[in-house]
């Protein structure tokens, strides 16, 4: 059931009052509020998204969809995770089949086809109102799907798999994630974790930060980004899609409580147990990366640094590979299996920067990182300051504000006072396609 109060009649009473504030939490507590819609086809590049750390709240989508409406703006909820793809069909032939009990990690959004047709194109719009499944390119390209064929998914609700037809094949740009649901399908598989409201089709985005502010939502646990126009952060990072083409793709199979056991094959060919000379770190990292932590660690030991990596912690607790979905805390986790499961990230100094503590990693070690293509996690929504993701570029030249650790850029901090005192929301490169944190 949906209910959204688009206008409250005149209270007269204090029961009126007590029964409007009834209603209200009832609209609350009974899902995301329906697509605002501008009545103009997309896509559309230019919006602004309101985010949290993993689920967002239901009163942070109200609040999100009011600033909207007062900006004369479109709002829509956006649903998104991790959907396990057992295999494909094409004919009724099997073909990219995982184990019976296995599945192929798709990052997946659901949203309402109107909504779609606004955000992602007329086109995107149609497909999505078949209740079937839109692909991006490059995904349906790594497993040689063409439209017509049926896609076998796991339903977050049972665990069972459903079968849809893919409708549509569209550039990755267009979409928010690797496989795109209409809310309908989304809902009938138990595909609800609203992620993100996107608001779009307004005149100034002025207007609408200014009515986000109104309605409460510049605080610390909101992320309030412009993807196409704010800044890159030097600490974003890969999107699914991105990591299985630069790192390779594997089926998994869940155990329960987290623990996933991941293709034996794509193990043996790109995992590598590594002594990284410098700094006396021992772990088993993806072969794509031991070069990029050993120049890494060459830097840092030269620089007089190697006292800052507490090795001990490191080789006991940290180190790069751990199968596993994301450990729930505070809300889902999107069926996300952690950037350890791709041996792609770096875990030091655990004791000292546990996830949400605030970091105490040297800056002089984290810039070190980011110069040889690591994002850290110091920065991320809820600060995880032993963490360091490949992201297989030089992040040590972005200007940015950054709340933790900014660049040095032409002598100079990059923001310097003005970084510490910057808001705390991380922004997300230009690209249509969903990152996610390590959660």
């Amino acid at each position: 059931m949906t209910i959204w109060l688009r206008t409250l009649p005149t209270l007269r009473s204090p029961l009126a009052v007590v029964g409007a504030v009834a209603v209200l939490a009832v609209a609350t507590a009974c899902g995301p509020p329906p697509p605002k819609l501008t009545g103009r086809p997309g896509p559309v590049t230019e919006r602004v998204t309101v985010s949290q750390f993993r689920d967002l709240e239901a009163g942070v989508q109200y609040a999100a969809f009011n600033a909207a409406a007062e900006a004369k703006a479109g709002a829509a909820v956006l649903h998104g995770g991790t959907v396990g793809l057992r295999g494909l069909y094409r004919g009724g032939v099997a073909y990219s089949l995982a184990p019976v009990n296995g599945q192929f990690p798709m990052g997946a959004a659901a949203v309402a086809p109107a909504s779609a047709t606004e955000l992602y194109g007329a086109d995107v719009g149609r497909f999505l109102s078949t209740g079937s499944i839109v692909l991006a390119a490059t995904s349906a390209g790594l497993f040689g799907a063409r439209v017509g064929d049926v896609a076998e998914v796991r339903r977050w609700s049972d665990g069972g798999l459903t079968r849809l037809t893919i409708v549509g094949i569209v550039p990755d740009e267009r979409l928010p994630a690797e496989m795109l649901f209409p809310t309908t399908t989304a809902s009938a598989i138990g595909f609800v974790r609203p992620t993100s409201v996107q608001i779009y089709g307004y005149k100034s985005v002025k207007a609408v930060d200014d009515a986000l502010a109104k309605h409460g939502l510049r605080r610390s646990d909101v992320r309030i980004s412009h993807p196409n126009t704010d800044p890159s952060s030097p600490d974003s990072t890969l999107g699914l899609l991105d990591t299985k083409v630069k790192l390779g793709m594997f089926w998994y199979v869940s155990r329960g409580d987290g623990a996933i056991t991941i293709d034996p094959a794509w193990a043996q060919a790109n995992l590598v147990r590594t002594a990284f000379t410098g700094v006396g770190v021992v772990a088993t990292c993806h072969r794509v990366i031991v070069p990029y932590l050993q120049a890494a660690f060459t830097e840092i030991a030269a620089a007089g640094l190697a006292g800052a990596i507490d090795t001990a912690n490191t080789n006991r607790y940290g180190g790069c590979y751990g199968p596993r979905e994301v450990r729930s805390s505070g809300g889902t986790t999107g069926g996300n299996l952690s950037r350890h499961t791709w041996a792609m990230a770096l875990d030091t100094n655990t004791a000292t920067n546990p996830m949400g503590g605030t970091p105490t990693m040297d800056c002089r070690v984290v810039r070190i990182f980011r110069k040889h293509g690591f994002a850290w996690g110091g920065n991320f929504l809820t600060p995880d300051g032993m963490h360091f993701e490949f992201v297989d570029e030089d992040r040590s030249k972005i200007s940015y504000p950054s709340r933790f650790c900014p660049n040095i850029v032409g002598g100079a901090d990059s923001g310097g006072a003005a970084a510490a005192a910057a808001e705390a929301a991380q922004v997300k490169p230009p690209t249509m396609q969903e990152p996610y944190e390590e959660e």
